[in-house]
């Protein structure tokens, strides 16, 4: 174990491992076929190649040679293969760190995880804050376990110093990082405390998270559910209505789930830790920082500021506000004939910068469904009319903003 020295704190830090799938982009040069990867420090690996049939086969080690920056494979021995629909995935085994953190309000120290670039702490927040605050049940034996359950009020602003609520894109960080929402959460969550579906344990926290399913409050009667079933975790960005987006946890299942909730309701929390970055750096982009990285500071912010925010103190706004946004989708997007003929349906979650003048600037595919319905989302996103713009500061900014796009067949 090595000890590392941080500013203000003590941490022991220790290595730990984890398997990561990922399926990556390959391209042909000189007759061979170049794998990249963006997974930094690889201890191992293993490739897999797949055509139509979706079956991967490995591919054996003595056909791929592998870069010094262990991000660069070559693989040498391919034949017969069906170029046009090939599919490549890498299972790497890369470090995490395991650490800790004291919250000098209280003095509780909690169990850290750094997964990829980001380090998150491995616990629910455990904060007594003076409003929006509960434990499940009321009862104060159930914090130590699954901490508090805050609002999105509450939520916003509760973490440490140098820590902040993980914005709705660095959750995306996380569970892209993991291989996916589709796996994600077998990864995230605790290997135990959750209930058994069918005898099945869908968590083994090869990640080191640790999630734990901590339920829910409901402001409607205060009543609490789910404890042992399922958890939820705020992010800090704002979805349409009174909600914000969440993700969600179920012991039936090894996704992550994308869900936007009422502020009101209590959710557990999950602190990620600030990054630091040069102000002088212009090529700087807060687009994955939360509202307690994203504040406003007339001495470098102008109005050549192209930075992309996730929190601004006035989000963008659609004209006539979210019920206005909701008729003009329902009224505008087309549901794809080849969709409907072949039974195709759900929801498209999209993001989208509203730019400084209101208008609609780059869109992005945050979970989709299929091509046709992705495509038939995009399009009616970018015929939107221009949002009166986010502003931070007084001044307007270019934000994100998130919409699910919903397809449903009678």
């Amino acid at each position: 174990m090595k000890k590392i020295f941080l500013i203000a704190i003590t941490a022991i830090l220790f290595l730990g491992n984890i398997a990561i799938a990922q399926e990556v982009k390959h391209y042909m040069i000189n007759d061979k076929i170049v794998i990249k990867t963006n997974l930094p420090n690889i201890k191992k690996y293993e490739v897999f190649y797949s055509t139509l049939d979706n079956n991967y086969t490995k591919i054996p080690d003595n056909q791929l040679i592998i870069d010094k920056d262990k991000r660069t494979i070559i693989w040498t021995g391919y034949k017969d293969i069906d170029l046009i629909n090939l599919h490549i995935k890498l299972v790497a085994t890369v470090p995490t760190r395991i650490g800790q953190m004291k919250d000098v309000r209280d003095g509780k120290t909690y169990k850290t995880i750094k997964i990829g670039t980001q380090t998150w702490m491995a616990e629910n927040l455990a904060y007594k804050a003076s409003s929006g605050c509960w434990a499940y049940d009321n009862n104060s034996s159930n914090v130590s376990k699954y901490g508090y359950l805050y609002n999105w009020g509450t939520a916003k602003n509760v973490c440490p110093d140098g820590w902040h609520l993980p914005s709705y894109a660095e959750w995306t960080t996380l569970t892209d990082y993991l291989g996916g929402a589709k796996v994600a959460g077998k990864k995230l969550k605790s290997a135990n405390g959750w209930q058994l579906s069918g005898g099945v344990n869908y968590g083994n926290n090869e990640s080191g998270f640790s999630a734990l399913p901590g339920g829910y409050r409901y402001y409607y009667d205060s009543s609490f559910d789910n404890v042992g079933k399922r958890g939820y975790w705020w992010s800090s960005t704002p979805s349409v209505r009174e909600s914000a987006w969440i993700r969600k946890l179920n012991y039936d299942n090894g996704e992550v789930e994308l869900v936007d909730r009422y502020r009101n309701i209590g959710h557990s929390v999950r602190c990620v830790k600030n990054k630091s970055f040069n102000m002088s750096n212009s090529n700087v982009s807060n687009s994955n920082m939360s509202s307690s990285n994203n504040a406003d500071n007339s001495n470098y912010n102008n109005d050549f500021d192209n930075t992309v925010y996730t929190v601004v103190d006035q989000m963008p706004e659609f004209p006539g506000g979210d019920i206005a946004l909701k008729r003009f989708i329902a009224q505008n997007v087309e549901y794809p004939k080849e969709a409907r003929e072949n039974d195709i349906q759900g929801t498209v979650y999209l993001r989208f910068v509203v730019k400084k003048d209101g208008s609609i600037g780059k869109v992005e595919i945050e979970r989709g469904v299929h091509k046709l319905l992705d495509d038939a989302a995009i399009k009616v996103v970018k015929s939107l009319p221009d949002f009166n713009p986010g502003k931070q500061g007084g001044r307007n900014k270019n934000v994100w903003f998130s919409i699910p796009v919903k397809f449903r067949l009678n």
